[in-house]
């Protein structure tokens, strides 16, 4: 093999290698990376299989939003439980509303869903809230305003945070504080 292309090659397993280390996923078969997410990053006391946990973290990773983010609106939206559904129509872990969901589905590259089915009610809300902290990200918010307004949009809509915001002087409600509060617990407990 000439020099040329084996330095071509070896510059492109470079990159390969850094892009994968980025988005957080190793270049390896989902077996081992499952092995490897259960000793660093799966929690055992959420009640979720260590399977349900995997594809969370992937789908968050894959949309550039906290895992534990994720796990926090899991907890307070449906205390993770996936056959719930509430009496404004909102369905599953995620807690998604029947209104919204054609668009969620979109968001997420799915033809056909089921609400009540956990991976796609999983990948429906993570790429809708990954929808809301891009939108406020183009508009030039800062990181932490990022936080309060996607998470508020997730859960009021964007015209009905638009709404609150103007209406009171504290950005922040108890949904937002909540969560928050959740993924710091999460955050603390991956560290010790």
């Amino acid at each position: 093999m000439n020099k040329k292309i084996k330095l071509f090659l070896l510059i492109m397993v470079i990159l390969c290698i850094f892009v994968v280390r980025v988005e957080g996923v190793y270049m390896v078969d989902d077996e081992t990376n499952e092995r490897e997410f259960k000793k660093t990053i799966y929690y055992e006391n959420i009640p979720i299989t260590i399977e349900g946990q995997y594809y969370i973290y992937k789908e968050s990773m894959k949309n550039n939003v906290s895992y534990e983010m994720i796990l926090a609106m899991m907890k307070l939206e449906s205390n993770f439980k996936n056959d719930i559904i509430s009496k404004t129509n909102d369905y599953g872990i995620m807690q998604i509303n029947k209104k919204y969901a054609d668009w969620y589905g979109e968001l997420a590259n799915l033809t056909e869903y089921d609400l009540t089915d956990f991976k796609d009610n999983v990948r429906m809300g993570i790429s809708g809230i990954a929808f809301y902290c891009d939108f406020y990200r183009d508009k030039g918010m800062s990181e932490e305003l990022i936080f309060y307004y996607a998470l508020n949009s997730y859960n009021m809509g964007i015209n009905g945070y638009k709404q609150y915001v103007s209406n009171n002087t504290n950005i922040s409600r108890a949904y937002d504080r909540r969560i928050l509060d959740y993924k710091m617990i999460l955050e603390r407990r991956k560290y010790e």
